[in-house]
């Protein structure tokens, strides 16, 4: 028979391995509704839709319930006096610049309002986003801030909020097609190809040469670009606008680009009727919310 000293040490190794497996099963399982997500393997990609607004109606927010049964939908409010107008079709919560670092889950009926702080994106270089909006900083910078610095979701759609979506499962479709791509957009134009764009400056002194541009009023942004625009944030203390910022950081650092087929209707300028509009794009622009309503009603409720 062996010692006492052979069995207590043979004990504890079994102490050992049994505590082991045991936080390994409960780190591996566990998911926390707040804070950092601990996600099981197989669960489903998320990617969460970012709307750009100054302060929606209520029409607007109801519009976008549809999408919150497969990915989370945030709200980036512009204006910080903005109360969202209550619904018996959404729940709403509210984030702010104080809020901790966080990935937020997807709760069907909740649409997440993220308010960030004037002085907040001016201190962190979250500024000059919008070049062609005079409010500094924008919906835009704020959207930067927040999804650079608070929310390290690992692919995120921006969508300005008078481009109209006529269905709810369009971005699903889309990120079945291009679920890694960090670049979905309408286009990728280089400075050479379009000398007469006239914000080719405002990337001067801010990054390198050749420039590339896309329109961006609905796009997916993946990590790999946000932390980019992180680092320009944090060196330059301001990063510059956007349709040439994330093209031309995706020509540098070599990025993956698409350009799907539902983005070609985003159009700088356009007037889009309900004779136009169809299922199968994202159409911009359409500023007035009651037309949003009156082209979903024309394609038979199905948006």
């Amino acid at each position: 028979m062996g010692s006492k000293s052979s069995y207590k040490l043979v004990y504890t190794i079994l102490y050992v391995v049994v505590a082991i497996a045991i936080l390994y099963f409960i780190a591996s399982h566990v998911n926390y509704e707040e804070g950092f997500q601990v996600q099981p393997p197989n669960a489903e990609v998320s990617y969460p839709l970012c709307f750009l607004c100054v302060a929606p109606p209520k029409e607007f927010l109801e519009s976008l319930v549809k999408f919150t049964q497969t990915q989370p939908v945030y709200v980036i409010c512009d204006n910080n006096e903005y109360d969202p107008p209550e619904s018996t079709e959404y729940k709403t919560i509210r984030i702010t610049d104080k809020e901790a670092p966080s990935v937020r889950p997807v709760i069907p009926g909740t649409l997440y309002i993220v308010q960030i702080a004037d002085e907040i994106c001016s201190e962190y270089g979250y500024i000059n986003s919008a070049s062609t909006i005079p409010k500094k900083p924008s919906a835009w910078d704020k959207a930067l801030y927040y999804f650079c610095l608070k929310n390290m979701a690992p692919h995120v759609w921006f969508v300005e909020e008078d481009v109209f979506v006529p269905r709810a499962n369009i971005f699903d479709d889309i990120n079945k097609r291009h679920p890694t791509t960090d670049f979905v957009t309408k286009q990728h134009v280089s400075e050479t190809d379009d000398p007469g764009f006239y914000w080719w400056f405002d990337a001067e002194g801010k990054m390198e040469r050749p420039y590339y541009r896309s329109l961006v009023c609905a796009a997916r942004i993946s990590r790999n670009i946000l932390n980019e625009v992180a680092k320009i944030a944090n060196e330059k203390k301001t990063v510059c606008f956007v349709e040439t910022l994330f093209s031309t950081i995706v020509h540098h650092k070599k990025f993956t680009i698409e350009m799907p087929g539902e983005l070609q209707s985003v159009i700088f300028r356009h007037n889009w009727t309900k004779e136009t509009v169809h299922m199968n794009g994202l159409f911009h622009p359409v500023k007035d919310v009651k037309d949003h309503i009156a082209f979903r009603e024309h394609l038979g409720g199905q948006a």
